[in-house]
């Protein structure tokens, strides 16, 4: 009896936690989003209309407050009283009427953007203030590009990119596999049509794939989102598709304000690049096309090209180290197995000794191997120059090859 009253006893103290749960995740479910709608203007009245019509939509998705970035390094609301971001669920600044470098790109507000994300807190950045990304060094190797579209109108549409994230909840492609949210874009836009990005996980591209502009960061303990191009246009009140724009606009807020919802940042194609975005480190067409090169090179041009047989080792080596790491090891495994083959060294750590035989050199072994950074096709044309324009007595014994033959060959 006393066991049977034990076991009703714990049921009934688990049945009253989890209500307890339900009963909170309910409460934060019902409170609106406390959302910090940044303006870099000093007032309402010098605010833009795309940046009005994204301040207007901030206050249907959330209990919003417009704040605007003082020179005296704070940030203040209507009332000019100061206020501090930690008090807001979710950041958020949109750039839309002019691509300029605000006084949000800088100093102590840019401070106080990066202090809140890293602290925790999710921001978002979208339109033109997609570029803030520069400014934070959160990509060292690329910049965003930033343009004004002047009077271009064309409608924008999304290919999902990571299909199990949050933010397309709701949101079904059409028959055409596009999710449209555009009718025409904001004056400001920005991108990485340049190239990248590099340290984020690309969420959503565009058709033609090549500016990527819907980004995620993990910054300290937080996360930025960047959501560009020409998708955010929310002064357009007559977008046909505007409902798509707010729910997508609606699930990054609220998702940047829930930190247990966040996915890992996995970067799919930083490098070396992917040939599939689903298949992780180096797809094989990439390993094939690489040793196609490399006999390609030595067989045509064998002696200009007299190590290749030692770069197909080191390719092979590679690809084992690639090989026998684990599915979701990530770049940095990567980037240390291919910084391992480069220096020579292999998957167990053994280095050959600089005296042993089979790795020494000739004096001038280092001259050929500079000489082979230039690629053969260039040295080539340099010879043939030269010959024909009698500027070297030595014959020429690496003509051109002749006409109707390619000097490279594209995988």
């Amino acid at each position: 009896m006393r066991a049977f009253s034990s076991v009703v006893l714990e049921r009934v103290l688990v049945l009253a936690v989890a209500c307890v749960v339900l009963v909170g995740i309910a409460d934060v479910q019902a409170k609106p989003l406390r959302i910090a709608f940044l303006a870099a203007e000093p007032s309402i009245e010098e605010m833009g209309p795309h940046n009005l019509g994204a301040w207007e939509t901030a206050k249907t998705l959330g209990d919003a407050t417009l704040l605007f970035a003082r020179n005296a390094g704070d940030f203040a609301d209507a009332s000019a009283e100061s206020r501090n971001l930690a008090d807001f669920d979710v950041v958020w600044h949109h750039q839309g009427d002019a691509i300029a470098y605000t006084i949000l790109y800088r100093g102590v507000h840019l401070a106080a953007l990066r202090r809140f994300a890293e602290g925790g807190g999710g921001v978002l950045l979208s339109g033109g203030a997609l570029a803030i990304i520069d400014s934070l060094g959160m990509e060292p190797d690329v910049r965003a590009q930033r343009r004004e579209l002047d009077h271009y109108r064309d409608p924008a549409a999304m290919v999902v990119v990571e299909k199990a994230h949050r933010v397309f909840a709701g949101l079904a492609p059409g028959d055409d596999g596009l999710i449209w949210l555009s009718n025409g874009g904001c004056r400001a836009v920005a991108d990485f049509y340049w190239g990248g990005p590099g340290e984020g996980m690309v969420l959503g591209n565009t058709p033609d794939g090549v500016q990527r502009p819907l980004v995620e960061y993990a910054i300290g303990a937080g996360r930025i989102i960047l959501f560009g191009w020409r998708w955010p246009d929310y002064a357009d009140l007559d977008n046909p598709h505007r409902a798509n724009l707010l729910t997508i606009t609606a699930n990054i807020l609220k998702y940047l304000a829930t930190p247990e919802s966040w996915h890992p940042v996995v970067i799919r194609s930083k490098f070396p690049a992917v040939a599939h975005p689903d298949e992780p480190g180096v797809a094989a067409p990439r390993w094939q096309a690489l040793r196609l090169a490399i006999e390609d090179l030595m067989r045509d041009f064998p002696d200009d090209y007299p190590h290749g047989a030692e770069y197909l080792a080191q390719l092979d080596a590679l690809r084992a180290d690639h090989d026998r790491l684990p599915r979701d090891a990530g770049y940095c495994a990567i980037r240390r197995a291919a910084t391992r083959g480069a220096a020579g060294e292999s998957a167990d750590g053994f280095r050959p000794a600089d005296d042993d035989p089979t790795t020494r050199r000739s004096p001038r072994s280092s001259h050929e191997l500079s000489r082979q950074r230039r690629p053969p096709a260039d040295r080539l044309r340099k010879h043939a120059r030269s010959a024909v324009a009698g500027k070297t007595g030595r014959p020429n014994r690496n003509p051109l090859p002749p006409a109707g033959r390619p000097i490279h060959r594209r995988y």
